[in-house]
């Protein structure tokens, strides 16, 4: 009998490609997308923040030009008071100033302006002169014609209780004097110095001598002082 070697091959059933490392190509594409995906992720959150950056740029310059608008178009927006107080004030030293000048055609558009404002055509200004007060001193005749036009108050007194009258004869103006007291108005009315718009005519007068036209005037008021206290 002949007896044979048995040889036994023993294989390890393990995979041996669990240990096997990866090759180079693949780590580096899979290295390569998590950078994309880094860059498209910070791209995305720069982009937000730049767009939140404009949003609010944006609001800051329409805010801003609502409130030029406003202001041009004599719309003041809600709840902003202080607009609304220094628009009224630069209007009525418009007028004023307007009054002051004389000149008809721009002062005609003012106290249009004014009117279409709601504004009172005679509100007061320094020392509460109006606008009225300026033009009889000035002699400007044809300016109180178009306030009366527009029924605007001719009977305002400044602070020390002047009319219209005092200041047309405090200042030598016969042609606003002779207006007036054809509308009305007293030379015998008192202001708070107790004096009369005569009084004031001849101490114009005897202060600054100006000729014909304060003799003139104080020949008017003269005249219908007399008259009113008959």
């Amino acid at each position: 009998m002949v007896l044979e070697r048995r040889r036994t091959i023993i294989c390890k059933s393990s995979s041996a490609t669990d240990h096997v490392p990866k090759p180079k190509t693949a780590q580096r594409y899979t290295d390569a997308i998590s950078r994309s995906r880094r860059v498209f992720h910070s791209r995305r959150t720069l982009e937000r923040q730049n767009q939140h950056e404009f949003d609010r740029e944006s609001d800051t310059i329409v805010q801003a030009d609502l409130i030029e608008i406003s202001l041009v178009g004599d719309t003041v927006p809600s709840g902003d008071d202080s607009v609304v107080v220094d628009s009224s004030t630069e209007l009525i030293e418009q007028l004023i100033e307007s009054a002051k000048a004389g000149d008809l055609i721009p002062f005609q558009r003012i106290c249009t302006r004014v009117m279409q404002c709601h504004l009172r055509l005679d509100a007061p200004g320094y020392m509460g002169w109006t606008a009225a007060h300026w033009a009889a001193r000035e002699g400007h005749l044809h300016l109180l014609e178009h306030l009366t036009m527009l029924h605007a108050n001719l009977d305002a007194v400044d602070r020390k209780g002047d009319t219209l009258l005092h200041k047309a004869a405090a200042n030598g103006q016969p042609g606003v004097c002779e207006w007036l007291i054809e509308r009305g108005f007293s030379v015998t009315l008192r202001n708070n110095n107790n004096l009369t718009p005569l009084d004031l005519a001849q101490e114009h007068i005897a202060t600054a001598r100006r000729g014909s036209a304060a003799l003139r005037c104080e020949k008017i008021l003269a005249a219908e002082y007399s008259e009113q206290m008959k």
